[in-house]
């Protein structure tokens, strides 16, 4: 049976602050966590430069809006970005829980508190009903820097065409599985995205 004191991370939780968009003027809270200062909401910028799309009007300041993966550089304000693959394992590995195959962890929910996950789902712009496992799950997006390039044979056919992203699902009543996933480059998904501060 596994026990869970509710922390976040094995270092520190330090005080919360605030980051200002100046493009819309939006602010959105922060936290330093790992040695990495993130957003605790999923951004919700509007702009003609990049593809956003918020499916319910009255949910896109609490769920943040969808995003598509060529937009990276685009989506995160002056002095933020999106992170890259690295800084999400950061992130999995600071977390209390137990370590699955796939790179990630399955974690009490409370644990991820201090984050505010919405689960907003994912937007399949193909599908007749787009937005997909609002409530159960979300994915969050990385930079364009990382790609999936591994030397496995029954990968090769994939190396160069995936976006790595954060994938988040609710696993029983009080559970979170927190990992990396892999996005075809070629596909019409938004998901949502958080910027951490560049160093």
């Amino acid at each position: 049976m596994l026990v869970f004191s509710g922390l976040l991370l094995a270092s520190s939780v330090q005080a919360q602050g605030i980051a200002l968009d100046s493009r819309d003027g939006q602010e959105y809270p922060t936290l330093p966590l790992n040695g990495q200062e993130w957003f605790t909401r999923n951004i919700s910028y509007r702009g003609s430069e990049v593809s956003a799309l918020c499916p319910v009007e009255t949910d896109c300041h609490t769920l943040g809006l969808f995003y598509h993966w060529a937009d990276t550089a685009k989506i995160c304000p002056e002095g933020w970005q999106l992170p890259s693959f690295a800084h999400l394992l950061d992130l999995i590995a600071g977390l209390e829980g137990k370590a699955n195959s796939r790179g990630g962890k399955r974690v009490h929910r409370q644990v991820l508190d201090p984050l505010n996950i919405e689960m907003a789902g994912i937007y399949l712009a193909e599908n007749e009903t787009p937005l997909r496992a609002r409530g159960s799950m979300e994915v969050w997006l990385s930079r364009t820097d990382t790609v999936w390039n591994n030397p496995a044979p029954e990968s090769q056919p994939y190396n160069g065409l995936k976006i790595i992203g954060l994938h988040l699902y609710h696993q029983g009543k009080d559970s979170t599985t927190i990992e990396p996933t892999y996005i075809s480059a070629t596909s019409d998904m938004l998901i949502n995205c958080r910027c951490i501060k560049k160093q």
